[in-house]
């Protein structure tokens, strides 16, 4: 993920703003935390357990030690520069093209490198083994005292500058600007959520192994130190996952990058796997909660409640077989996919997502005629409607769907003319469902 965002930035022309080669530096920075720093991590902790006391061991400890500490501060002032490269182009936004380039944002991300290792790499030689660790809560205090400072500034700063397009004629050229650095502002400020998120269980270790008095038992220190920096080394997996889903140019440029597609193809691509994704585990989540809530609670079992539970079975079966399988078949077009594999998952896609729809238009006829019936006819509503009878006849929609989509599609049609025929009743057939619903 961090190496997509790396070459989106570096190929795709769109990308190339101050801000997301801000992003790229801090993906680097993660990127060497994924290929360097969690092997090494793992490599601790497989050694921890091992309990293994050799000179290897030792000096194989030091350098984990030396790496997480450099990458992990690494990010911290990467994540300084981007609050700092934010909080110059909302509060001085005249001068910000001047200070503030591409060149000189490239150079300060190395110059920080060159002062993370510098500060870093000779502390674990040092004897003393509470300067090692006071280094490191200033290194750190440091880091995140910038960004909270600009974090500050900004909020107060994008608050004026909402108000005063609420109050003032201001150009469309500059609202336009305006809004554009906020949703720059608004992804910062969520990446240092999760940054803060990840690294507070660090420094609370940091704090256990500084001082005696919170708790002097080796084994509660060391599981302090194991799960603050699993935490801090899994932040580096969280950034990109934040750019994808705050930004959309970033999620169309990994689908160009990935498939190898237009941007106008993969505009739209992007458009329906977004859609997909958000409201698959939405529909199989509250239609389940619907069902269970029928099934278990006695108050809400009425007759009314059953028929919505039975049509909640059928936009379950879109979300748990229909969407993934609609999801899977866009995945194989965007790959470019025409093997007997992809037509199979594209014809299951397809028969999926019609069979719940069609199951969907019958059991609303079932709901409307459940209504009709206790307004109708309330003194046979109680003997012509029970629950046996609504999920009997929901099981016979089903079956009716099932033969309406499967065996009659299935029938040889050879002659050309009859196969069009028979398209055009089915599509009047699926129209005069929908009408009467």
């Amino acid at each position: 993920m961090n190496a997509l965002v790396i070459l989106a930035v570096k190929t795709i022309h769109r990308l190339k703003t101050k801000t997301n080669t801000a992003l790229a530096c801090l993906s680097t920075t993660d990127l060497a935390m994924g290929v360097i720093g969690q092997p090494a991590f793992i490599f601790w902790v497989i050694a921890q357990m091992q309990g293994s006391t050799s000179a290897t061991y030792c000096i194989r400890t030091l350098l984990s030690t030396i790496l997480l500490r450099v990458l992990g501060f690494a990010s911290l002032s990467h994540l300084a520069m981007i609050n700092v490269e934010r909080f110059i182009a909302i509060k001085h936004p005249l001068s910000y093209e001047t200070i503030v380039t591409k060149n000189r944002l490239v150079c300060l991300s190395a110059l920080l490198w060159v002062m993370v290792i510098s500060l870093t790499v000779p502390f674990p030689f040092v004897d003393n083994n509470e300067i090692f660790i006071i280094a490191d809560i200033n290194v750190i205090s440091l880091c995140l005292a910038t960004v909270f400072f600009c974090q500050v500034v900004l909020f107060y700063e994008t608050r004026r500058h909402e108000k005063q397009i609420a109050t003032q004629q201001v150009s469309l050229e500059a609202r336009e600007k305006f809004l554009k650095e906020k949703k720059a502002f608004k992804v910062t400020a969520t990446v240092l959520f999760f940054l803060i998120l990840c690294f507070l269980p660090l420094m609370f270790a940091y704090l256990i192994r500084a001082s005696n008095s919170i708790t002097t038992s080796v084994d509660l220190k060391y599981i302090a130190l194991s799960t603050g920096l699993t935490s801090a080394v899994l932040n580096s997996m969280v950034n990109p996952i934040i750019y994808c889903v705050r930004i959309r140019q970033f999620r169309v440029a990994f689908i160009q990058l990935i498939f190898q597609k237009s941007s106008a193809g993969a505009e739209n691509m992007e458009k329906r796997l977004v859609l997909c994704a958000i409201t698959c585990p939405h529909t199989v989540v509250m239609n389940a909660l619907i069902i269970i809530t029928v099934k278990t609670k006695p108050r809400v079992k009425t007759k009314l409640n059953i028929a919505l539970s039975c049509l909640s079975t059928t936009d379950l079966a879109m979300g748990v077989i229909g969407q993934p399988l609609f999801i899977s078949g866009v995945i194989a077009e965007l790959q470019g996919y025409a093997s007997s594999t992809y037509c199979l998952r594209k014809e299951l896609g397809v028969l999926a997502i019609a069979l719940s729809g069609n199951a969907s238009l019958f059991h609303i006829i079932l709901v409307n005629a459940e209504k009709y019936i206790a307004i109708r006819r309330p003194l046979q509503y109680e003997t012509m409607v029970t629950e046996a009878r609504l999920i009997g006849l929901s099981a016979l929609l089903w079956i009716t769907v099932l033969f309406i989509q499967l065996i009659m599609p299935a029938a040889n049609i050879d002659d050309q003319t009859n196969a069009q025929k028979f398209l055009k009743q089915k599509k009047a057939f699926k129209v005069s469902v929908t009408v009467l619903s």
